[in-house]
């Protein structure tokens, strides 16, 4: 109440009315005594309270609401202003302004201030119709508030003080007070409720002391201030987009005029507009209901950005109160109107850890910040955490277009988010841990790797208000991991095999991340340089002039936390000797560390021997002479007496004509063969028993692969009856008798043909020689070596052959290798495997690639000293042959081309049947007859001694007395006999070993002496004999004199 004393009477009825108007403006009781001055301080600024009959003090989210109780500064906004107005009666209005602002003071972060102004004022009125001056009225109220959480008893509990200082003018007296005021206001947490409209609910409770200070003086006495106790209490209860709703309620003590209770109603709809009522049960009050409404707005309801931002701002809301009092018999209905402008985001909130720019170790990353609140009571607050990996000389990409996004104030923002979501490591909502104790939030990355991030922390509510983290201006924080790479061996493994490349074998190098946390993107290489054995430098050695030499660079894409790995580089050197190899990591340090000095290692190491150890492909590791004969061709199969088998003799080892035959014709079609059988009548033999000899022969040419169908065996046979000259050999006689003949018909008996009959080869060993393996030693060392083996094998037969040849490797000469004598059968004709292996000084033991080596046999064919020719009956002395003359000219020339001929020699022979000096007779004719065929055919073929006609030829015979021989070396016999048959083998082994000097080989006999055998045609069987009823061709050279001359004295 404004209380004044003028001088002149004339004005104390005018101002008198005044101060009772003022007064029940105020809401206070008028009596003619006024015991407290000062009713303007009972007057609370606003328009939202005064529809709730001004039950403010237990009110939280309000900026008026500090004027009941300073407590409520501390749970202000982050700002707000607001300014209301009320046109009274009698030319009286009320004005006020409020700001309130959250500074960050040395006791704490969100520390509230508030100023205000009040100004009621009385334009200037005459009540004395012009005898007097005009007069007015005004009331000043200026207010400083402070407010702050009691944290160290609850964070919910707030204490304020308010400094006002006060003005009261009336005409020209003016009286004025300083003024303090204290209250504490307490907050619950909000609560949830499970059912019902309502999501949450507050429940908030004040108390407090205003109005203290010294009264007003206006001329002499002071006048009290209205000193009031205040209590209050209000429930909050509401969704953030449905129904909220407010209930108040007030205990009002001030002094003079007791006590005084006030209720309060408000309720809002989709946050949009709101109604409200009150009742005030003080008895001193002029009106005792309330009522009012408001409309909210906030950046929701404007599409362009424009108007977000001119109009409320970013993330801003701005209410539009109305109230009312109710008439009564002094005033009609009285309004008030204000604005208030406040936010309606999240609230500011600063990262806390990691900070700025800090260096983090490898392992678990927990990234922590403020927790923001939103100042709307039931809105709710969520977080978008986005870290972004990035080169620590760049910014961040992807952050700083978000950011941009937001200054631009697109609202697509959240589309571009999720689109984007790849390049971040994100996290969202249930993953955060909430420190209530602290009021800070983080999140735990468990094993970040290595690298430079960029993180920033998006908070925001359900109408999508948008807040970032913030610190000293950036909303973007920084920090790194820095990996500790270590290189923890380093090693050599050679490469076993000595070669002539440059490949020295694999370097091994074992890293490790000693630390928590996966490193990225880093380099490794090593280098090579050669070293000498100076001193006083790197590893205890001196590098030569050989540079560094780099083997390989790799960038490794990543080496998880707290693992380790080997890589494995080929090492390619052409220079022997001792290397330093060095490895390397991150050189030039572009990632940054723990420890920098583990990241690199060299080490020494020696080259592997280099060089080669071989041999041709194939070498010739044997020669044996041989002799190839050519025995008649006998067209007869010889049976025994009264027997259809055809008999070995005719199939042996060594004489073969029937396999010769099947050879010669098995792929021939146009030979047609007759097979002739025979039978010895005279001694009981018959014509069936003839044909069976011939099916024989035909089933025996069959199983040798000849066409049946290209077998005729006629019905007729050779009938034999007369008796042999019982002075003859009978037995034999009648051997010869039983025989079936193979010979082609006449259509086919020509020089094409005469081929498939002309002879049968023999092919005996005269002689062996055994040859060295040269073998080429060039092998290098960097270390001297202490051991060098050959290791031979034959790898069919599985012999192995070891010899030490150390020495042969030092002087690098020819090492020849020769097979033993008496293993050389498993030996020659084969693959035989060789490597060499070698163990150097260091203990390493290397050895050449396994090779082959072909170990072959070469063969020399001796052209035998006669050409034979068969074949005759006995008792015939014409030869009974029609000879293949191509190839008897073939083989004279032959031999006219290796020797200067002397004389050519025409033997004829004959078997033991008879009487020796007939045979020779026979034998001698045949020769004779035969060498007259040979002139006759072959005369003009055939130049002897370079186109001299023959100097002598010899005609004579032999009789019986040289059988066909062949001489031959024991154990080349035998060799040739285990390779052709092991049964005939054992079985000659066994009569040698026995003491059997002739041995039965039909058609031939052995003959064995000490160191020769002699194979001699057997005059016991009728193919031997056949074979010795024959011509031989015999060219004598000239002998070859040598003149040797002696040094004369």
């Amino acid at each position: 109440m404004i209380v004044f004393l003028e001088k002149k009477a004339s004005k104390v009825i005018p101002t008198w009315l005044f101060s009772i108007a003022l007064v029940g403006l105020a809401a206070t009781p008028a009596f003619d005594q006024v015991r407290s001055g000062g009713a303007f301080l009972k007057v609370l600024p606003g328009a939202r309270h005064q529809g709730m009959a001004g039950s403010l003090t237990g009110v939280i989210d309000e900026l008026h609401a500090l004027y009941a109780n300073p407590g409520a500064t501390g749970f202000l906004r982050p700002w707000q202003w607001s300014a209301a107005y009320t046109e009274w009666i009698a030319d009286s209005y009320n004005l006020s302004f409020s700001y309130g602002q959250q500074l960050r003071t040395p006791w704490s972060k969100h520390t509230k201030f508030a100023l205000g102004i009040q100004y009621q004022g009385i334009r200037e009125f005459d009540s004395t119709k012009g005898a007097q001056p005009s007069a007015s009225a005004s009331d000043l109220l200026m207010t400083a508030s402070f407010g702050n959480p009691l944290n160290f008893l609850s964070k919910n509990l707030s204490f304020g003080a308010n400094v006002k200082y006060f003005r009261s003018n009336l005409a020209n007296v003016a009286a004025s007070s300083l003024i303090l005021d204290f209250g504490l206001l307490y907050r619950s947490n909000r609560f949830t409720f499970k059912k019902g409209p309502f999501e949450y609910g507050i429940v908030s409770v004040g108390v407090a002391l205003t109005q203290l200070g010294q009264g007003l003086q206006f001329i002499a006495e002071d006048t009290p201030l209205p000193r009031s106790l205040r209590a209050g209490a209000a429930l909050n209860m509401g969704t953030h987009t449905g129904l909220q709703m407010q209930f108040s309620a007030d205990y009002k003590n001030i002094r003079d005029e007791g006590g005084s209770i006030s209720f309060g109603a408000e309720a809002f709809l989709f946050n949009v507009i709101g109604l409200r009522g009150g009742y005030d049960f003080g008895s001193n009050n002029l009106s005792q209901f309330s009522f009012g409404m408001s409309l909210r707005f906030d950046d929701r309801f404007f599409l362009t950005k424009t108007a977000k931002q001119q109009i409320f701002g970013r993330n801003n809301g701005l209410r539009i109160d109305l109230a009312g009092q109710e008439k009564n018999i002094f005033f009609p209905v009285t309004y008030r109107a204000g604005v208030s402008h406040y936010p309606v985001g999240p609230e500011k909130f600063e990262f806390v850890d990691p900070i700025l720019g800090t260096d983090l170790k490898p392992g678990n990353v927990q990234l922590t910040w403020n927790k923001t609140h939103d100042p709307d009571l039931y809105d709710t607050i969520n977080y978008l955490l986005m870290v972004e990996e990035s080169d620590s000389k760049a910014q961040s990409i992807y952050l700083n277009q978000l950011i941009d996004k937001l200054e631009k104030g697109d609202q697509d923002l959240f589309e571009w988010i999720e689109k984007n979501r790849s390049n971040f490591y994100f996290a969202e909502d249930s993953g955060f841990q909430i420190a209530r104790d602290q009021d800070q939030v983080s999140f735990l990355f468990e094993q970040f790797p290595a690298g430079d991030y960029f993180w920033s922390v998006l908070a925001y509510d359900e109408d999508r208000h948008i807040r970032f983290a913030e610190k000293n201006g950036e909303r973007i924080s920084h920090f790194r991991i820095l990996p500790d790479l270590q290189i923890t061996g380093l090693s050599f493994d050679p490469h076993s095999l000595i070669t002539e490349d440059d490949y020295q074998g694999e370097l091994k190098i074992e890293v490790s991340n000693a630390g928590l946390a996966s490193a990225k993107k880093f380099s490794l290489i090593v280098y090579d340089s050669l070293l000498t054995s100076a001193t006083n430098s790197v590893m205890g050695q001196k590098r030569s002039d050989e540079p560094n030499r780099p083997l390989a660079a790799m960038t490794i894409k990543e080496l998880r936390a707290g693992a380790d790995t080997t890589f494995k580089i080929k090492w390619n050197t052409n220079l022997p000797g001792k290397h330093l190899i060095t490895a390397i990591f991150d050189r030039g340090n572009l990632i940054q560390e723990e420890n920098e000095s583990n990241n690199l290692q060299a080490k020494a190491f020696y080259t592997i021997p280099k060089g080669a150890f071989k041999t041709k492909q194939s070498v010739v590791a044997q020669v044996d002479t041989v002799y190839e004969y050519e025995l008649p061709f006998i067209p007869k199969v010889y049976f025994d007496h009264n027997s259809s088998e055809v008999s070995n003799s005719h199939s042996s080892l060594f004489y073969s004509p029937l396999e010769t035959l099947a050879t010669r014709l098995v792929k021939r079609t146009d030979v047609i063969l007759i097979l002739q059988g025979s039978a010895d009548f005279t001694n009981g033999e018959s014509k069936g028993l003839a044909l069976k000899r011939v099916q024989a022969v035909k089933d025996y040419l069959v199983d040798l692969g000849l066409n049946k169908r290209l077998i005729r065996t006629p019905e007729n046979i050779q009938v034999i009856f007369k008796n042999p000259n019982p002075q003859l050999d009978t037995p034999w006689v009648q051997e010869e008798r039983r025989y079936v003949r193979i010979f082609v018909n006449e259509q086919q008996n020509r020089q094409e043909f005469l081929e498939l009959f002309h002879s049968v080869p023999i092919t005996l060993p005269k002689s062996k020689t055994f040859l060295t393996v040269p073998f080429a030693a060039n092998v290098e060392y960097s270390v001297p070596a202490v051991s060098g083996v050959l290791y031979f094998s034959s790898l069919q037969s599985m012999r192995t052959d070891t010899i030490n040849i150390i020495e042969i490797l030092e002087r690098k000469e020819t090492f020849h290798w020769r097979h033993f004598s008496n293993q050389r059968s498993d030996w020659v004709s084969q693959e035989a495997g060789y490597k060499i292996i070698v163990k150097d000084s260091l203990g390493r033991s290397f050895s050449t690639p396994k090779q082959n080596v072909h170990l072959s046999l070469h063969t020399e064919n001796k052209l035998p000293e006669k050409i034979i020719l068969g074949m005759a009956e006995f008792r015939e002395d014409n030869p009974n042959l029609n000879p293949d003359w191509s190839n008897i000219l073939e083989k004279v020339k032959a031999q006219l081309n290796l020797n200067r001929i002397q004389k050519v020699h025409f033997i004829g022979h004959a078997c033991a049947i008879g009487e020796s000096p007939y045979n020779e007779y026979l034998s001698k004719k045949r020769a004779a007859k035969f060498y007259e065929k040979f002139k006759k055919r072959l005369h003009h073929s055939i130049s002897l001694n370079n186109g001299e006609t023959f100097y002598e030829i010899e005609i004579r015979g032999e009789g019986e007395h040289e059988p066909f021989s062949i001489e031959i070396g024991k154990l080349n016999f035998l060799e040739v006999l285990r390779k052709r048959s092991a049964q005939e083998y054992q079985y000659v082994r066994e009569q040698i070993a026995a003491g059997v000097t002739e041995i039965n080989l039909s058609p031939f006999i052995l003959k064995v002496e000490s160191d020769q055998v002699r194979l001699e045609s057997n005059n016991n069987s009728p193919m031997g004999r056949q074979i010795n009823r024959r011509i031989e061709i015999l060219l004598e050279p000239f002998e070859t004199i040598e003149f040797t001359s002696k040094a004369q004295n």
